[in-house]
């Protein structure tokens, strides 16, 4: 798989491929915000296979195409990824960011269930 950033186009039609679990370049042009030429969803979906964010497979006429990986892995790379671009390798310093951003947004019982996640994520480092 490429590590090479995606386009702003690249990066909708994947995020509709996560979302519909796959499907033709009609779908995903049908899902799309101000979608390009049939052909040029075509060309990027090809470009994402090519790339291996995406795979094909050949259904009847059509090509059915499906995210090249699976969305925890997916989630994975795109957090790691900004992890390092603004925060410098950082994962304390991410999540702090993220608390300080949303803790007016954040319910007790959220702010409890994050509690609870760190306490286990504790007990089960001191298991290892």
């Amino acid at each position: 798989m490429s590590t090479e950033p995606l386009s702003r186009r690249e990066r909708e039609i994947l995020d509709i491929l996560f979302r519909l679990r796959g499907g033709s370049a009609a779908e995903v042009r049908a899902e799309m915000s101000e979608p390009p030429s049939d052909s040029a969803v075509r060309t990027i979906l090809g470009l994402l296979c090519d790339k291996g964010h995406a795979r094909r497979r050949k259904e009847g006429r059509k090509y059915l195409y499906a995210p090249g990986t699976s969305p925890g892995r997916a989630k994975r790379r795109a957090l790691s990824h900004l992890v390092r671009t603004f925060f410098g390798g950082s994962k304390e310093d991410a999540f702090a960011y993220w608390i300080d951003e949303e803790a007016g947004q954040l319910s007790d019982e959220e702010l409890d269930r994050l509690a609870e996640r760190i306490q286990q994520a504790r007990k089960s480092r001191r298991q290892k």
